[in-house]
């Protein structure tokens, strides 16, 4: 292949191309759009956060009107886009020329990403008098049955799916738990109440009250009982109730299960869909056990066109700390229907996991010894935090590490930065007692001391790391409890924080957090936690009897889920837990070991990727067919260095570098183009 491209190279003359790359006019192959109503623009947050996504998940999406779209459509062009996002939330409203134009669109082979209510109401605002959704027959069910189902209209539930099916839209191991006849449930089914002012009925929900963004951080010393936290929605309904009956164990054994997704804490999370109707014919990915298709692919009309519905609300889901979803079935519709090739979502396209450790208080120290003599330290890197005060449930308890005194702490926060791992902060001065009590009214207020407000105790934390490892080197964060209120992140984003862990969005890797529809810190990174069905630490798996190979099994699972997607998640723990599993422990670093071998995987600070992430969003880069070949165009204002592309085999020959510093690699399923430097980079591949 390469010869032949050589060849074909020599024959149109690789001059000519180089000049043609210096800023010939070629033809633009249209990315994936985004359309949106007339007036809304990329600021709009619900737009922003399609955009946001689509960045971090490595695609180019263009925003598109309905003017322009129904313009090129009369005009011949709407085919020259590979797919269309139908997104919800922002677009409700659809007239029918508009609804027309998506047809046709379709009809001529187009394919669309429909999101729940994109199109539910006519362009004066009304649903339909008869029937569901114009877009049924596309969405290939019935549904928006407001007609005859009135309040009943949205439902409320699990997303349950086949394991194999969650993993392909990015649910990873761990983040779906199994759900079936070993399942005991009470749940009943719950609907929203919906409206032409509400037409998805998502007014008064709030879904991230059940994604744990103020969870437990369980230590051995300070808590004794796991807390029994309930699902709320806006009716005040309690939620399904679910326990495991089936040893996980025995569900790994059989080659696919169903499950459903679930949150640490929280188990079984519970989304809205509308209620379908009518036999699925295509190729389905996720349901309702109450209230149908959540959400399949199928195809449309005679000329090739197919359409993914998306029967949950992914924008207000992004919004509201759940954006798992939004970049799982982004992934599927522009890399599984429309090949497309993606910037990759680490460094050098290097998969692998940051571990980040929470030295709580002083009862970790003969751990932090242990683990040093059995060469655990000199792994990773690792993210590495520390609670510095000299307390931890309250004021005067003499549990905490007193760092400003303690001699022996210092001195493994220095050798924590000379073995290269990154030392950070972990909230505020007295673990559970800022971590149980600050909120977001509170900033200002006096502690229980009377001297100190909520805002000193993270000052007071962050000083006293950074007056032991040096001043600016505190640049990861991580909240006890999780309890990160917003006006804590504000203030660590001045503080040049870049990095922190995080409670919401669990599933995914490195993002940057939208709450209540809004981006809330953009200058910092954040790392959900990755948890096994509703624990995450060693304490919990302890505590709560989860076998030991059932541990190791997922972690297993979780490396090889990244090696397998290019991806980075983020798992976290602590010392006296490590130590009581350090056979699980030892066996899950030796496993991530192995995998290192060939630049397959590697362990990441939280601070490595937030620098990447940062770096990798000033990248531009364009994609255009010339002369019968694909032409990528990249720039960076600095150095493109550790940034790739995958290019999917199965639509592009292996790629040619004709400028810029770079090498091609076989990545499996994707030819990896890495850069090595330089600020401006130019590839070809012949289209397949």
């Amino acid at each position: 292949m390469l010869a032949w491209l050589t060849s074909r190279l020599v024959a149109i003359g690789l001059p000519l191309l180089l000049a043609l790359g210096a800023g010939a006019a070629l033809a633009q192959n249209a990315p994936i759009a985004l359309l949106v109503p007339d007036g809304v623009s990329a600021s709009d947050s619900r737009v922003a956060s399609w955009l946001d996504a689509a960045r971090e998940e490595g695609f180019r999406v263009d925003l598109i009107t309905d003017s322009q779209f129904m313009l090129m459509a009369s005009a011949g062009g709407t085919p020259a886009y590979r797919g269309v996002i139908l997104p919800d939330q922002v677009h409700s409203q659809a007239s029918d020329a508009l609804v027309n134009t998506v047809y046709t669109y379709v009809n001529a082979g187009g394919n669309v990403m429909l999101v729940f209510d994109f199109g539910v109401l006519d362009g004066a605002g009304f649903y339909p008098l008869s029937g569901g959704s114009r877009f049924g027959p596309l969405a290939g069910v019935d549904y928006c049955l407001y007609a005859e189902l009135g309040d009943r209209t949205t439902g409320l539930g699990p997303i349950t799916g086949m394991e194999s099916q969650l993993r392909r839209i990015s649910v990873p191991p761990g983040k779906s738990m199994p759900y079936g006849a070993s399942i005991t449930s009470t749940a009943q089914a719950l609907f929203l109440p919906v409206s032409n002012s509400n037409p998805g009925g998502l007014k008064g929900y709030d879904h991230s009250q059940q994604l744990g963004l103020a969870f437990v951080d369980r230590t051995k010393t300070s808590k004794t009982t796991f807390p029994n936290k309930t699902i709320r929605f806006s009716t005040a309904v309690q939620g399904p109730k679910v326990q495991s009956t089936t040893s996980l164990a025995t569900l790994a054994a059989t080659t696919d299960t169903l499950e459903a997704i679930s949150g640490y804490v929280y188990g079984f999370l519970t989304y809205p869909s509308f209620v379908t109707r009518g036999s699925y014919a295509g190729d389905m990915i996720a349901s309702s056990p109450y209230h149908g298709l959540v959400a399949g692919i199928s195809a449309y009309g005679t000329a090739g066109g197919r359409v993914l519905f998306v029967n949950t609300p992914l924008t207000y889901l992004k919004g509201a700390t759940d954006g798992m979803l939004m970049h799982g079935f982004m992934s599927v519709f522009a890399r599984e229907m429309l090949n497309q090739p993606r910037l990759a979502r680490t460094p050098n396209a290097r998969p692998g996991m940051t571990l980040n450790w929470h030295l709580d208080a002083q009862e970790a120290m003969e751990p932090m010894r242990f683990l040093k003599a059995n060469n655990v330290w000199k792994g990773g890197p690792f993210s590495i935090h520390m609670t510095a005060g000299p307390d931890v449930v309250n004021f005067g308890d003499a549990l905490g590490f007193n760092l400003p005194q303690n001699t022996e702490a210092q001195q493994f926060l220095r050798d924590f930065v000379k073995q290269g791992h990154q030392v950070g902060s972990h909230g505020g001065w007295i673990h559970d007692y800022y971590g149980l009590n600050a909120t977001e009214d509170n900033q200002f207020a006096l502690t229980a001391d009377g001297v100190h407000t909520f805002q000193d105790l993270l000052d007071l934390n962050r000083n006293a790391i950074q007056a032991v490892i040096g001043q600016g080197r505190v640049i990861e964060y991580s909240s006890p409890e999780g309890n990160n209120p917003k006006w804590a992140l504000r203030w660590l984003q001045e503080r040049n924080t870049i990095g922190y862990y995080y409670g919401g969005d669990t599933g995914m890797g490195p993002t940057r957090d939208y709450r209540d529809g809004v981006m809330t810190t953009p200058n910092m990174w954040a790392f959900p936690v990755m948890p096994f069905g509703i624990y995450a630490t060693f304490e919990e798996f302890q505590d709560f009897g989860v076998a030991d190979a059932d541990v190791l099994n997922w972690y297993e699972q979780l490396i090889d889920f990244n090696i397998q997607t290019r991806t980075s998640r983020l798992i976290y723990m602590h010392p006296p837990g490590a130590v009581d599993s350090f056979s699980v422990l030892k066996s899950m670093l030796d496993y991530a070991k192995s995998k290192s071998s060939g630049k397959n995987f590697q362990w990441y600070t939280m601070a490595e990727l937030a620098n990447f992430m940062t770096a990798r969003n000033q990248v531009t880069w364009t994609e255009k067919s010339t002369l019968g070949m694909r032409q990528f165009n990249a720039s960076h204002p600095v150095s493109l260095a550790t940034m790739s592309w995958q290019l999917p085999k199965s639509a592009y020959s292996s790629p040619l570098v004709l400028s810029g510093q770079a090498v091609v690699a076989d990545g499996g399923d994707d030819w990896i183009v890495r850069a090595t430097g330089g600020t401006s980079l130019v590839f070809m591949s012949i289209p397949r």
